[in-house]
């Protein structure tokens, strides 16, 4: 029988997602076998902020590889660790990355940075099969994947993320956030390393270094704190980011990288797409883009700060449907309409939840609520003055703030620093 590139593209598309996980593994074996060090990061919030800014610290010193997409199933698992920066969405794209994958020479990092996500029990098993990392990340671990047939309580999502901390040799602990803090005190001490406030670490063990942070304020310049007395800044605006910066620190002692070395990273870091830049908006306004996703603690953290903005004009928060709660969603938007009145002057919402989520604002804000993007990018094109500031902070399939953002930029070359601008996701968007 005659293969032609029709009838192996028929072939891929009846296979079953393990075959697909066979024939990339056996590759990605191969890389992993030479990687001097594999950083794993879970948990519900700020992973791949905290993946980026721990690349670009790292990068001027190893060869460092991690995708510049937010690869953390099993299949983005090992097209991350074999620097494939694209998934296939068809048969002809997977013959395409097969035959990268078999007939190019592979990557030869020296540090891997990968993210480890979960949706459901199961999931963290199936990605520890294919890796193992050495250095484990923990961000704070928060209600999200609650809907049908994922996790029921944030106890069963904290317990299936922490499994990747059983075999790693060592563990960057975020204790700030006190519910995965206490989860993780007294469990893995002898490999643990943890940063937080002095309030909030335990007692130091021997050997491993513990990062006390302390005087954090908001400058100009950005972020600024002492981490074990040295002072730092990072260039984006506000307190929770604090969580983000703090596991870079912990490289110096890990892969003996200056304090000196990392604050000049620090000075060129750029938050990823979707995830806290800020760019010039129509009329002299701000835009603040948090429109990757969101979870009830990301958006509460993020309203907070939003809170302390100061500016010539409104607060405009522009908030969209948090997905995947199952039966917490109606009290979670209930409560993100709370936040959001306290710390605004005017509000829109964008997707479902629009009855719970006015609810929680009531009559105390004006609140315009909105189908889909576009209409909220019509409407807010109207009513935006000079000095607003605008906070997008939604999740993605139904909701794509990013595309509200498109709408008022005041440069069009801004366009490429949104998220999903991809082909295909603008075919996805428009249907």
């Amino acid at each position: 029988m005659k293969l032609s590139l029709k009838s192996i593209g028929k072939i891929l598309k009846k296979a079953p997602q393990w075959i697909f996980i066979q024939l990339l593994q056996f590759r990605a074996n191969q890389v992993l076998k030479k990687t001097k060090d594999i950083i794993g990061i879970t948990g519900s919030v700020g992973k791949t902020s905290t993946r980026f800014l721990m690349s670009h610290v790292l990068s001027p010193h190893f060869r460092v590889q991690t995708s510049s997409q937010n690869f953390n199933t099993p299949i983005g698992l090992l097209l991350s660790i074999l620097s494939i920066e694209k998934s296939g969405s068809t048969p002809f794209e997977w013959i395409r990355i097969f035959f990268h994958v078999y007939f190019h020479d592979l990557p030869q990092p020296e540090i891997l940075l990968l993210e480890f996500g979960v949706d459901q029990k199961g999931d963290m098993q199936k990605l520890l099969k294919i890796c193992q990392p050495k250095t484990v990340v923990i961000t704070p671990i928060a209600l999200a994947h609650t809907a049908k047939g994922q996790f029921r309580s944030v106890h069963d999502i904290q317990e299936e993320k922490l499994q990747i901390c059983e075999k790693a040799e060592r563990i960057i602990a975020n204790l700030f956030d006190s519910e995965t803090a206490a989860i993780i005190q007294g469990r893995w001490e002898g490999k643990t390393m943890p940063f937080g406030t002095a309030k909030d670490l335990p007692p130091p063990i021997t050997g491993l270094p513990t990062l006390e942070i302390s005087d954090i304020h908001q400058t100009e310049k950005g972020i600024c704190f002492l981490g074990n007395g040295h002072q730092y800044c990072l260039p984006v605006f506000g307190n929770f980011q604090i969580q983000i910066a703090a596991p870079s620190l912990l490289l110096d002692f890990l892969f003996h990288i200056p304090t000196k070395e990392i604050q000049k990273s620090f000075d060129t870091f750029s938050p990823p797409k979707g995830r806290g830049l800020m760019m010039k908006g129509k009329n002299e306004t701000t835009l603040w883009d948090f429109s990757y996703n969101s979870s009830p603690k990301a958006s509460s953290a993020v309203l907070n700060s939003f809170g302390e903005m100061r500016g010539k004009g409104q607060k405009i928060a522009i908030l969209g449907t948090m997905n995947e709660l199952g039966d917490f969603a109606e009290r979670e938007h209930e409560k993100l309409g709370k936040e959001a009145e306290k710390v605004s002057d005017s509000i829109c919402f964008v997707g479902r939840y629009k009855e719970s989520f006015s609810k929680g604002v009531g009559n105390k804000k004006p609140l315009h609520t909105f189908e889909n993007a576009d209409e909220c990018g019509k409407f807010l094109l109207q009513e935006i003055k000079e000095g607003d500031i605008l906070l997008f902070k939604g999740s993605q399939n139904g909701v794509f703030l990013e595309e509200t953002i498109k709408m008022l930029l005041q440069n069009s070359e801004d366009e490429k620093r949104l998220c999903r601008q991809s082909e295909e996701w603008i075919r996805k968007k428009e249907k």
